[in-house]
């Protein structure tokens, strides 16, 4: 190994599993789990077991980069915002790379990581070009180079060489993209070394740690799952993959915490997953074919345990119903759907594959939404949004003779854009009608508990509580509370949730207790004029329903 220089391995190098294990050093829990190599590869078992919500890992990043567009709106050390979500001083500017900071402290941590050979970097860029406007990858790994440089020098042991990049199973053209972003990010790196460097990095050595964040970085989010940024951890990469995790993740800034999502066995493995579940099975297979050389559900792979609850799954996000004799039906065969692909007959549906007329009516949907998401108009796309519920979601437009399936994809990724557009809009209740919407396909589809459908009911007890529907406020913020419970996640969303909870009480109270004394009043005014009616004309006051008169 020569410093941060590739470690030019021999031709016929095994092939390693999908995730290496790099020994401790960031803080776990105390089942965290223990490294065991089998036949199909590496993988992480509990060491005890774990109760749900256990903290099995919590991990600094060895390297992390903001979302171009989180850039300026957050600190680039802790991520912390400055509008309150987890910072809210305002920010330090650096003048040299436009970066922001919450502290100087912070700005003197990411100094001695990344920041002075950023600075050098961004200074040495040619004209008109901006270290910011590169792939969040290739920023990645220049900082995952610098700090190697800054914390080992560079005759240093590589941190990153345990994981696996996949390079001997690449195909020529894909090896070609990584050593023409290889030669790029190692132009950058030697920029901000300085001359000094005594082993600058080659593009071989850079396009490999480019393979290496291919397989291993992790996508950052905020409290509500929204991507904010991209980080390297070079111990959570230990994780493998399943289509049923018992594990999930979350952030806490830019640290990383996975924790127990059930109840775990000593000796079962630890799990996460690398791909969005609220979505049918091809495409994520798919994406993990390309991403990541390999399939869940593929014999041998150790996914065959989760085929049931992924062809349940599945079942949800493709399911058309028809209207028959009985009422809306499940139709044979379903349909998958994808932003990309559109519709496409659902897998294993042998002869039973949805007719041309359900494929071409199904296909207009699409294409209506496909234009006007394109469009970049906010206001045509509610609109879009509208139309497609009104009519393939209510069930009761004139004519209609299919439907989507209360947890189709494309029903909740509607639902979602539309609940997104309503709240740009102001439009509380229709914004509040979507949230409804959301939450009811999100819990067909995602297991439970999950994050996801946890934000979303928290999104909705914060428009029912601004609508004054104090009761429905208090459901979806109890529910939200609970499965936020579950995970062990108590961060600020939890935090607004319970103030939200206490509010909506309070108010709820306040109109039982107005209500009640409205109702006295009536009964009191009610005996009042019963008592002032001549004797002939009342009748007696005893036995008379005063609840009529509410």
């Amino acid at each position: 190994q020569v410093g941060l220089q590739s470690p030019s391995p021999p031709a016929s190098r095994p092939l390693r599993a999908r995730h290496s294990m790099i020994p401790r050093a960031a803080k776990r829990g105390d089942g965290w789990g223990k490294e065991q190599r089998t036949s199909a590869g590496r993988r992480i078992v509990a060491d005890l077991g774990l109760k749900g919500s256990e903290v099995t890992l919590r991990e600094e990043p060895w390297a992390a980069v903001l979302a171009v567009g989180e850039l300026g709106q957050r600190c680039d050390w802790s991520f912390a915002a400055a509008d309150g979500d987890g910072g809210g001083a305002e920010l330090l500017r650096c003048p040299a790379t436009g970066l922001r900071f919450v502290s100087t402290k912070n700005r003197q941590q990411a100094k001695a990581e990344y920041l002075a050979c950023e600075v050098r970097a961004c200074e040495a860029m040619p004209s008109g070009r901006r270290f910011s406007d590169l792939p969040a990858s290739l920023r990645l790994a220049a900082r995952a180079m610098w700090r190697g440089v800054c914390d080992q020098g560079t005759d240093g042991p590589i941190p990153w060489l345990g994981l696996e990049d996949h390079w001997h199973s690449l195909s020529e053209s894909r090896r070609g993209e990584f050593m023409g972003m290889g030669e790029l990010c190692a132009g950058v790196v030697r920029r901000g070394l300085g001359e000094g460097a005594v082993h600058p990095p080659d593009a071989l050595g850079a396009a490999r740690l480019l393979a290496v964040i291919a397989v291993n970085a992790i996508c950052i989010t905020n409290e509500e799952f929204r991507e904010i940024g991209l980080g390297l951890y070079l111990h959570a990469s230990a994780f493998n993959h399943s289509e049923e995790p018992n594990c999930s993740q979350s952030f806490d800034g830019r640290d990383l915490v996975v924790r127990a999502r059930t109840a775990v066995k000593k000796g079962e493995e630890l799990t996460i997953t690398y791909a969005e579940l609220a979505e049918s099975s091809r495409f994520r297979r798919a994406h993990l074919r390309v991403q990541y050389l390999f399939d869940p559900l593929e014999p041998g792979a150790g996914g065959m345990p989760a085929a049931g609850a992924v062809a349940r799954r599945d079942g949800r996000l493709e399911e058309v119903l028809g209207r028959g004799a009985q009422g809306w039906e499940p139709l044979a065969s379903g349909l998958a759907w994808s932003p990309e692909a559109g519709f496409v007959p659902a897998q294993g549906s042998g002869s039973a594959v949805a007719s041309d007329t359900v494929l071409s009516w199904a296909t207009e949907l699409h294409e209506l939404w496909r234009e006007a998401s394109h469009s970049g108009d906010d206001g045509r796309k509610l609109l879009a949004a509208r139309k497609i519920w009104e009519t393939a979601c209510l069930g009761d437009a004139q004519g209609a003779k299919w439907q989507l399936g209360v947890g189709h994809a494309l029903r909740l990724h509607v639902a979602r854009a539309g609940m997104d557009l309503a709240i740009e809009a102001q439009s509380w209740a229709e914004a509040a009608a979507w949230a409804r919407a959301v939450c009811k396909s999100e819990a067909e589809v995602y297991p439970n508990p999950w994050a996801v459908p946890a934000c979303s009911l928290a999104r909705l007890a914060k428009l029912e509580l601004y609508l004054g529907n104090f009761e429905a406020a208090c459901a979806a913020g109890t529910r939200a509370l609970q499965t936020f419970g579950a995970l062990g996640i108590d961060g600020s969303m939890g935090q607004e949730v319970r103030q939200m909870l206490a509010q909506a009480g309070a108010e709820g109270h306040g109109r039982t207790q107005a209500m009640a004394e409205q109702r006295r009043q009536n009964k009191a005014a009610a005996v009042a004029e019963l008592a002032d009616r001549p004797p002939e004309g009342r009748q007696d006051a005893v036995g008379i329903d005063f609840g009529m008169l509410d």
